[in-house]
């Protein structure tokens, strides 16, 4: 089985919004408001999310991903 482009990977763009989501977050608004948001409960949900989210992806992934010159 060929490899796809990394482009391509639900895995890889699922990570990449959750990284960035509360990166953007907190450019977007003023760093107290988020501390006041960001609970341990908020922490939890989101850390949760990720885990359930990968668990996911890992589970429907049936091609692997290449960053080379290999992708067909």
């Amino acid at each position: 089985m060929n490899p796809k482009p990394w482009y391509r990977s639900k895995t890889i763009w699922f990570n990449l919004v959750m990284t960035a989501s509360p990166i953007v977050a907190y450019l977007a608004a003023n760093p107290a408001f988020v501390q006041a948001h960001v609970t341990p409960a908020h922490f939890l949900t989101y850390s949760f999310i990720v885990g359930v989210g990968n668990i996911v992806l890992r589970i429907l992934t049936t091609v692997g991903v290449s960053f080379g010159s290999d992708v067909q």
